[in-house]
């Protein structure tokens, strides 16, 4: 409002004021610019002996072509500018009204899962807003960071303790250049566990694995955390993998290893003594027993739920079965050659 130069002098003076120019931002997002044609004196601004100053109205010339942040460095966006087109042009004294497009914020804002030491979830809320436009024609983002109170994610001891403020960064090909922060020191004061790190992994730098800018409305396509809330483990849902793994299912719906079977091997298995019962002992012949994990080291794998075959020596067995029937053939020989000696006897008695 003071900083036009009406009278063209290049420099600011008294008849460079004027005070009836309103601009309103309306309840729809517009910017809303009055030039009214009336005088006004100000009570703050007088001459020696002559009272308050009078600035009458001026005639104004609009060209919107960039805008300035609060360093007054310089940065052109189309869009922008698209929205204040409706300004430009002759804006003579009067009560003429002109208005700009509706002006949107560019925001985004996306809610994230924490869990802290005890496992109680807490959302971290990760708002995004527009800030600038980068001199390799990239843009920068505002990246504010808030999680409910008590907790606490804020160490410098500047402004709240539950919120802080980063940046990110984009290339002008629309991938991540890069972000801050990176990881985040929480304290969720509730019993937990003070300073847990949270580490925020938006993408790599230069790739389009993550967070990527582009000419379309924001969204959330996809997002994961390493975080779990806690649980009781599932009597019924234990099972074994084929490494020896005992595996839970605990009812936060994770699954976890929480034993392993161990397997032992020989370096003979042929030199092992059977006890019987399908054990066997280690003898001098089948070297020590080595213990490892199923699948490693030639140690074979474990089957769950499986039916074993038969594992009999089929060759031994049969030898074997040949030996008995021969030896009951021989016993039979016994018995009937003393049935033909007891019939002789009664005979000669008789």
């Amino acid at each position: 409002r003071y900083g036009v130069d009406y009278d063209g002098s290049g420099s600011f003076a008294a008849a460079d004021v004027n005070e009836n120019v309103k601009v309103v931002v309306n309840s729809s997002g517009a910017f809303s610019i009055t030039n009214v044609n009336e005088s006004s004196n100000s009570p703050t601004l007088v001459t020696g002996g002559q009272g308050a100053l009078q600035f009458g109205p001026h005639n104004m010339n609009f060209n919107i072509t960039a805008y300035t942040d609060e360093k007054g460095t310089v940065s052109t966006n189309d869009a922008f500018t698209k929205i204040f087109k409706g300004l430009d042009g002759s804006f003579p004294a009067g009560n003429q009204v002109k208005q700009s497009e509706l002006l949107k914020l560019s925001a985004f804002s996306a809610g994230l899962e924490i869990y802290d030491s005890l496992g109680s979830k807490h959302t971290l809320e990760v708002q995004f807003v527009k800030q600038s436009t980068t001199q390799d024609g990239g843009n920068e983002w505002q990246m504010i960071i808030r999680v409910p109170e008590p907790a606490e994610i804020n160490t410098t001891g500047e402004g709240p303790n539950n919120i802080i403020v980063g940046t990110a960064r984009f290339n002008n090909d629309g991938s991540l250049s890069n972000y801050n922060p990176r990881t985040i020191n929480f304290s969720p004061n509730n019993g937990a566990a003070p300073n847990q790190q949270i580490k925020l992994s938006f993408g790599t730098s230069g790739s389009n694995d993550g967070l990527v800018s582009s000419n379309s409305a924001s969204t959330l396509t996809s997002q994961a955390t390493d975080g779990y809330t806690s649980g009781n483990l599932k009597p019924d849902a234990i099972r074994v993998d084929d490494k020896g793994n005992i595996l839970g299912e605990f009812t936060n719906g994770k699954t976890f290893a929480v034993a392993k079977i161990a397997m032992a091997s020989v370096a003979n298995n042929s030199g092992l003594e059977e006890i019987g019962g399908n054990l066997f002992k280690v003898t001098a012949n089948s070297g020590s027993i080595v213990v490892g994990e199923a699948g490693t080291g030639g140690r074979g794998e474990m089957k769950t739920s499986a039916l074993e075959m038969s594992n009999v020596d089929l060759s031994r067995s049969l030898t074997e079965l040949i030996i008995i029937q021969r030896g009951y053939q021989a016993n039979s020989k016994t018995i009937s050659t003393s049935d033909q000696m007891l019939q002789t006897l009664i005979q000669l008695k008789q």
